[in-house]
């Protein structure tokens, strides 16, 4: 009786009841059920609803738990690859000092070879200038000996000068041709040092990349059109030599 809010309630009631007081009992209990009749629905569907969240506090516990394990596993994972970790950063700060060094030596490798081109075309030039030289003494010579009467010991002494003079810049052509020989081997050899140079580098640069499909090979470099050795031999002119002054006539004697 007390739930149902009769808080006097003595077995006397029970034993010897009085009709104003059973009459106060008996709407007590019936209030409590109409009332307990109302909120039952409302507490079924509490009910319900405290079971759905029971239900989401566990799937969630479960999804706690697995998601725990795996970073358990992935923590475990990765304490194993440590040392591996560790070895492969240093390995590629050695790989980045390599690089680095090979880039410095390919640099100035380049420097050279373009010093060793220009080199190669003043020798060129020279080449040229001396042969124009050549021509202009072969043309002179020849003029000379078509002007110059018949004077046995003269003609003697300037055929001789002549021919010193020839030989002399034959020699400086030899010497030009031999210079310019040898800076076409230095020049080749400095681009066949650039080339393996950029072979290491393209290497080196794969091997610091994480494991991937294997890209298709380079195209091997062509070779380049100025790296061709300078011929020996004297070329013709680029343009027409200038022409030299007539000399003037020896007198006789």
């Amino acid at each position: 009786m007390n739930t149902v809010g009769v808080k006097d309630f003595t077995m006397l009631d029970l034993i010897k009841p009085e009709s104003k007081r059973l009459r106060r009992h008996i709407s007590a209990v019936i209030n409590f059920a109409k009332f307990r009749e109302e909120r039952l629905v409302h507490g079924v569907e509490l009910t319900q609803e405290v079971d759905a969240l029971a239900a989401k506090k566990q799937q969630a516990e479960d999804e706690n738990e697995r998601l725990v394990n795996e970073l358990r596993a992935a923590t475990a994972v990765r304490e194993q690859e440590a040392p591996e970790e560790a070895r492969l950063k240093a390995e590629n700060e050695g790989l980045a000092t390599t690089v680095q060094e090979a880039f410095n030596q390919q640099t100035a490798v380049h420097e050279d070879s373009l010093r060793l081109k220009q080199e190669l075309e003043q020798v060129k030039d020279r080449l040229a200038e001396t042969k124009y030289a050549v021509l202009n003494a072969k043309e002179e010579l020849e003029q000379l000996r078509a002007q110059i009467v018949p004077d046995p010991k003269r003609l003697k002494q300037e055929l001789a000068a002549l021919q010193e003079a020839v030989a002399h810049e034959k020699e400086n052509v030899r010497q030009v041709e031999a210079s310019g020989v040898e800076a076409a081997r230095q020049l080749e050899a400095a681009e066949r040092a650039e080339r393996e140079m950029e072979a290491v580098l393209h290497a080196q640069a794969r091997a610091a990349q994480p494991a991937r499909p294997a890209p298709k090979p380079p195209a091997p470099h062509a070779p380049r059109p100025h790296a061709r050795r300078l011929p020996c031999t004297l070329h013709e002119p680029r343009g027409p030599p200038p022409r030299p002054t007539p000399p003037r006539p020896t007198p006789l004697r």
